[in-house]
């Protein structure tokens, strides 16, 4: 081994070394924001708290989790992003703005929620004019692997017993910044996936000051900002498609008819944070990818991350994998010769059943344990 190639290892060690205490800081200071379910003790929404809360015990004891701190890192890179207004708020005219939703831990093992947020959409931001209040979660990874993406897109909840549009989830546990508790029972949820190495990246340009404060390099969140807003969008693409054609069928329920408003609502938002973003961005990232006007150009930014030298593999795996799931959907003739319209449900119903994603699923066991121990 040369001198040089060992340099570089010790050097990409001690890098690693000192970002993972950057996500420990991080993570210690999200704890102080997590709700606990004795928070809901009092809350007439929440009377099998106590159930629940076993539960998580139960579910706990027989369940290791991954150790690696970049999943933490990103986790928390949105957390506070939303919290001081550096993602999905409107800083030109405050059209729309954000306000991050700290997650229970139940809600993370059992709704596959690591984290949520509150949009509040302005008349002037809105598609209908109205004003919207929307609630949404993520399920994070920096996982590639296409078999962990495509279950953390169908498999919106462990709860076998919540029926819900495929793309969505429930928030049993809701808690705003005001401190008003209750709970959300079908929201939009997305698999954001964005790689180590771009991880890294972010928390390189990390900072914690004396007194505390966390700093994130101005421009520095830019680039994940934009892929995880680009996933977003493209998964809304995804569970839209089924809902809409619910309604030309005339069998969309009021829980999807309210869904896919909610959906139609953030488009707009969306594509707005990406064009903003977007200009916002390094140079090296939009190298090729404006257009003649020197604008960019979001499809070309997107896929020079994809397939470009700045690659981010698990950001790739995320599209790919949703769009390949879009195309299933579109090619289904199942229902006389037309996709049927809960094709990417049952597909998710499937995946939580399969045993070997039952570590991932948790099952009906923990609840029975939790209601043994309540009884």
């Amino acid at each position: 081994m040369s001198f040089e190639s060992h340099a570089d290892r010790m050097m990409e060690q001690s890098r690693r070394k000192t970002n993972e205490q950057t996500t420990n800081y991080l993570e210690s200071a999200a704890k102080l924001n997590i709700p606990t379910l004795d928070d809901f003790a009092d809350s007439p929404e929440h009377p099998d708290w106590q159930q629940d809360k076993k539960y998580v015990a139960y579910t706990e004891s027989r369940f290791d989790e991954e150790h690696g701190y970049h999943a933490k890192a990103l986790e928390h890179f949105i957390q506070f992003g939303i919290a001081q207004g550096q993602i999905l708020s409107s800083p030109d005219n405050g059209s729309y703005l954000t306000e991050q939703v700290w997650v229970t831990r139940y809600d993370d093992i059992r709704n596959r929620l690591d984290t949520a947020a509150t949009m509040h959409v302005f008349p002037e931001a809105s598609p209908d004019g109205e004003e919207h209040e929307i609630t949404f979660g993520f399920d994070l990874t920096t996982n590639p692997s296409p078999d962990v993406i495509r279950q953390k897109l169908l498999v919106g909840t462990n709860d076998p017993t919540a029926h819900l549009p495929a793309g969505f989830s429930q928030l049993k546990y809701y808690r705003d910044v005001n401190g008003i508790r209750g709970r959300q029972d079908c929201i939009p949820r997305y698999c954001i996936g964005i790689g180590s190495d771009s991880v890294d990246d972010l928390l390189d340009d990390t900072q914690i000051d004396r007194s505390g404060n966390i700093k994130i390099r101005n421009g520095a969140g830019n680039v994940p900002s934009f892929k995880i807003l680009y996933e977003m969008s493209k998964q809304n693409e995804l569970f839209e498609g089924p809902l809409y054609q619910k309604e030309d069928e005339g069998t969309l329920t009021d829980e999807e008819e309210q869904a896919l408003r909610d959906m139609e609502a953030l488009d707009g938002i969306y594509l707005r944070e990406l064009d903003r973003i977007a200009r916002q961005l390094p140079p090296w990232a939009l190298r090729n990818c404006t257009d003649k006007n020197g604008k960019p150009d979001v499809e070309k930014v997107a896929h020079h991350f994809m397939d470009g030298e700045d690659r981010d593999e698990t950001f790739a795996s995320v599209i790919a994998t949703t769009e390949d799931l879009m195309q299933r959907y579109e090619n289904d003739i199942s229902n006389h010769g037309s996709p049927d319209s809960d094709f990417l449900k049952k597909a998710g119903d499937r995946l939580r059943r399969t045993p070997a994603q039952k570590q991932q699923a948790y099952g009906h066991a923990a609840i029975a344990a939790s209601r043994r121990a309540a009884s």
